[in-house]
């Protein structure tokens, strides 16, 4: 068991936070709370400063990330908005606008000088998306869809929770809320990887991530995890849980020719 030791604390936001990203490079903080803001936070002389805040949100924000040069991060909310703010502006730089229910986890892809790469969770819609855009607008790349998965009649438990990309920005993963995982080949234009989607969760697929070891020719892994609240006489636990982890090949055709044979 690892213990962990708080080195700050501080009252962030006037009601519960949500959603946490480190500024790739630098000592900075972002956080995204219900309380329909996104605050900017240095972190120095073992103090937490807010040094902006974000508005705007109709509704709650439920995901942060940051690209990884650190300029930019992208957050979306309840309100089915995803918004681009550079992070040195202070401003924001795009918005995608959604219908309601339609969106939720965002993830940044590839990001150059020339175009930003965006993914966004699809929620009730059952499916993930990638924009990509410049200087104007992202504008609707790729529409994935989830594989058919047995017993899941309801249509709630294909709501898409959250989105992660390879380190190499050739493969996109996507949790549901039925505890399954799917995987598109993105170079090949959303080729489905494996038809009936990875299994082994029992509980909604929240967060989802890449080794930094999938872009190289060292073992990957992809890791689910899932949060278990219990809530005990007014005192609430909270149990961080990994019930399935699949060990792959890291190279890009090994991981694509890996996934394609389970």
């Amino acid at each position: 068991m690892v213990r962990a030791n708080t080195l700050l604390k501080t009252l962030a936001h006037d009601e519960g936070v949500w959603a946490t990203a480190w500024v790739s490079g630098h000592s900075q903080l972002l956080t995204g709370s219900v309380d329909e803001s996104v605050k900017q936070w240095q972190t120095a002389d073992e103090k937490l400063e807010c040094t902006h805040t974000y508005t705007g949100h109709a509704l709650g924000v439920i995901s942060l990330d940051v690209d990884p040069s650190g300029t930019y991060a992208v957050c979306s909310s309840l309100d089915s908005m995803i918004r681009v703010f550079g992070i040195e502006e202070k401003s924001v730089k795009h918005m995608i606008e959604r219908q309601p229910t339609e969106s939720w986890g965002a993830a940044f892809g590839s990001v150059t000088p020339e175009s930003t790469q965006i993914a966004v969770a699809g929620g009730s819609k059952g499916q993930a998306y990638t924009y990509r855009g410049s200087n104007e607008e992202p504008q609707l790349e790729l529409t994935l869809n989830l594989p058919q998965a047995e017993g899941t009649s309801q249509k709630k438990e294909r709501f898409v929770l959250c989105v992660a990309f390879s380190p190499d920005k050739q493969l996109l993963a996507a949790g549901a809320m039925d505890g399954t995982v799917a995987v598109w080949d993105l170079a090949s234009g959303g080729q489905l990887l494996h038809m009936g989607g990875l299994k082994g969760h029992h509980k909604p697929v929240r967060n989802l991530a890449f080794t930094p070891g999938a872009a190289n020719s060292e073992p990957g892994w992809i890791i689910m995890y899932y949060l278990c609240c219990q809530g005990a006489r007014g005192r609430t636990e909270v149990v961080a849980m990994c019930d399935l982890t699949l060990l792959l090949p890291a190279p890009h055709e090994e991981l694509k020719n890996a996934l394609e044979c389970l």
